[in-house]
């Protein structure tokens, strides 16, 4: 969240700041979501991942991931 908002406000400090308009400033702002979307769908994966880890109902999978962690 934080890095979203540094990366979004320096752009938009910049077309501010240097009055930018059009299509500079409409290719800045956008470069916003192509870079920072591949982060958010990998955080959604892994969160994901991780709650299925964490609400195993089976016992082996429970005793192997109490394993994994102890390990880990």
């Amino acid at each position: 969240g934080v890095q979203d908002a540094q990366n979004l406000l320096w752009k938009l400090a910049l077309v501010e700041r240097h009055g930018l308009s059009g299509a500079a400033a409409d290719e800045l702002l956008d470069s916003y979501e192509r870079e920072r979307r591949p982060i958010a769908v990998e955080m959604v994966r892994s969160t994901g991942l991780a709650t299925r880890i964490l609400t195993l109902t089976n016992p082996v999978a429970r005793a192997v991931r109490g394993l994994v962690a102890r390990v880990a």
